[in-house]
């Protein structure tokens, strides 16, 4: 804003907040999550992810500390407070993924009524009769963005065993399906999060699903999908208590404010058993930053004073260039036009029509330039001599 009588509000500050791993948490055994983990971790090269295996005996409210996907493989029935947990999860933005087992029957499945469709039966395939094909049904549902087939690819699985489901729920999709219309994949919104149910087990007990090319890639589109549910608050106001989400790394027990001095920082509970952070005495705009080994400190949280006069309407896409200080800002609004463009600075843009434009103005500056040459140039000029006997001869041709 332009300067005015209150001048610390003169400075807006910015800190954006990113993950480079997605905190993802597998609940099962070690046989049953060999085939997910080595999809969400393939060899040493880093995927994003950041996997912590849990087993069901040894749950603690810290393993979703952090989590965005939760992946329950064979696990089922889960103690009460996990059932709490995971319920906290969906209600603040994130997936939780189940997948069937030979340790749960049906009623196992009755403690999670947010479930896309109530579990009746395990159906045992006869031999011979377990090659099913698999059909998308959604293929517009946020999963499956970027996800493509190459053409004259149909998904198949050797089936032994799988979970047969009633009616779906409020809400409720299949987004994949077997041959015979027999749900495959099944998803459900709850709240801010997601739900997603396999009819087939994680591993190779009830199907050939891990050693499909689907396997990998759906594992990690399920673990980007459930890191795009979450939306933290982008702003708080102002109080002389702050109440802000946990920190990346672990909350600090003092923050270091603009003009030195320290602040202490503690953490509290709150009524949903989710933690957060209270600042305290926060008198100055600026950027607060946490001390760290070393004497290095680390930008944590912005704070700016209340401006009323600030205008908070929608930006005009033409004024971002000048806001930035930029010659050119490429402004998108969908995810196609953001893949476009994505193109056109990989492939390059085509200069066909560049060239055409080109070669027209070169042709009209030659004409004018010719015509203007053409005007400066004396045209030659004939003299007649008139004989006395009457005959006209032409003279000599003169410039």
């Amino acid at each position: 804003n332009a300067p005015d009588g209150l001048a610390m509000d003169d400075h807006f500050h910015l800190l954006l907040q990113v993950r480079d791993r997605v905190p993802v948490v597998c609940v099962g055994e070690e046989a049953d999550l060999a085939f997910l983990v080595r999809a969400l971790q393939p060899g040493e090269k880093a995927t994003g992810f950041d996997v912590h295996v849990v087993s069901p005996a040894a749950w603690s409210p810290a393993a979703l500390q952090r989590a965005l996907v939760v992946f329950v493989c064979n696990a089922l029935p889960l103690p009460g407070p996990a059932v709490v947990d995971l319920e906290r999860l969906l209600r603040t933005g994130g997936v939780v993924v189940i997948y069937p087992g030979d340790r749960a029957g049906p009623a196992d499945y009755a403690a999670l009524p947010w479930l896309p469709a109530a579990p009746q039966r395990i159906v045992d395939v006869r031999s011979g009769e377990g090659r099913r094909t698999l059909r998308l049904r959604r293929s517009n549902d946020p999963i499956f963005d970027g996800l493509k087939l190459p053409p004259g690819v149909v998904p198949t699985l050797a089936v032994r065993r799988y979970l047969e489901v009633g009616p779906l729920a409020a809400g409720a999709e299949v987004l994949v399906s077997m041959e015979g219309d027999v749900p495959f994949l099944l998803a459900r919104s709850v709240e801010r999060g997601r739900v997603v149910l396999f009819t087939v087990a994680a591993d190779r007990s009830w199907s050939n699903w891990p050693l499909t090319p689907l396997y990998l890639p759906l594992a990690h589109q399920l673990a980007r999908h459930g890191a795009a549910l979450v939306r933290e608050p982008l702003w708080v106001w102002l109080e002389p208590e702050l109440r802000v989400p946990a920190m990346p790394g672990g909350t600090p027990d003092k923050l270091v404010a603009p003009d030195g001095t320290t602040i202490s920082v503690r953490t509290a509970q709150g009524a949903d058993g989710s933690s957060y952070a209270v600042v305290e005495n926060l008198r100055e705009p600026g950027m607060y930053s946490v001390e760290e080994p070393g004497g290095v400190r680390r930008p944590c949280l912005a704070v700016n004073l209340d401006r009323r006069e600030s205008d908070l309407k929608v930006v005009d896409a033409s004024t971002i260039p000048q806001r930035l200080g930029v010659r050119s800002v490429a402004v998108v609004r969908s995810r196609e036009e953001l893949g476009r463009k994505i193109e056109e600075l990989r492939v390059g843009r085509p200069m066909a029509e560049w060239i055409l434009w080109l070669a027209l103005l070169v042709g009209v500056a030659e004409f004018m330039f010719a015509n203007r040459v053409s005007r400066r140039t004396a045209p030659k000029q004939m003299k007649w001599i008139v004989e006395p006997s009457g005959r006209v001869r032409p003279a000599e041709a003169m410039e």
